[in-house]
């Protein structure tokens, strides 16, 4: 369990089944390797 304040951290091989309350609020933030260097990356914010 991941409480209020903490954060995890995974390898992107796994799948999670991430179960949210009402007033759940989370953020996914991604990595890339280095051997990605001048490859074109996609960036979106929701507004």
């Amino acid at each position: 369990m991941i409480n209020a304040g903490q954060f995890a951290t995974s390898p992107p091989q796994y799948w999670h089944r991430v179960e949210l309350s009402d007033d759940a609020q989370f953020n996914i933030n991604f990595w890339v390797e280095d051997d990605n260097h001048g490859d074109e990356m996609y960036q979106a914010k929701k507004s």
